[in-house]
């Protein structure tokens, strides 16, 4: 179900990007529950790209699946989308700061897609210079639990930008 919240006279949307639904139920619950308090206050979705089987740990074969994932995330992207990769390697925000910087993203792109990767991260050739790079932690973690993360820290967003007690 998608809901919808007007802010400056357009729809705001997100696309959320993963690689498969959350097996975790303990996840599953928690997403559900952040995208239920969120999707009242922002319309977005959530769709999965399928992670791809890696047959051996070799990185010829690691590579060979992020490849794979990264020509199906692609094609889920919009020529004016913001895109927003998901890594350790990417800027690490408090809060506050985050929440100006996802204020002036909502503002700049019609549709802002927040990618996850899979177990073992995302291509090369997803992180192009048009694309921002954004760390929940420096600390690697599951996607599973990074969306769990990433839709709380969400929540928070909304909250603080429509004036709801949350954050203190």
């Amino acid at each position: 179900m998608t809901l919808f919240f007007i802010c400056n006279s357009y729809l705001l949307k997100l696309l959320l990007l993963t690689p498969s639904p959350c097996s975790n139920k303990n996840c599953a619950d928690l997403v559900a529950y952040y995208l239920k308090l969120t999707g009242v206050l922002l319309s977005m979705e959530m769709q999965h790209f399928g992670a791809e089987k890696v047959s051996q740990p070799q990185s010829e074969f690691i590579d060979k699946a992020l490849k794979k994932e990264a020509l199906k995330i692609d094609k889920l992207i919009k020529p004016n989308d913001g895109v927003i990769l998901m890594s350790e390697h990417g800027t690490c925000y408090p809060t506050l700061k985050l929440q100006t910087h996802f204020e002036s993203w909502l503002q700049r792109w019609p549709r802002l897609c927040i990618v996850f990767g899979s177990a073992y991260g995302l291509h090369s050739s997803l992180y192009l210079p048009e694309r921002l790079t954004l760390s929940l932690s420096p600390m690697t973690m599951q996607h599973e639990l990074a969306l769990v993360v990433w839709m709380e820290q969400l929540y928070r967003l909304m909250t603080l930008k429509t004036g709801k007690r949350y954050h203190y």
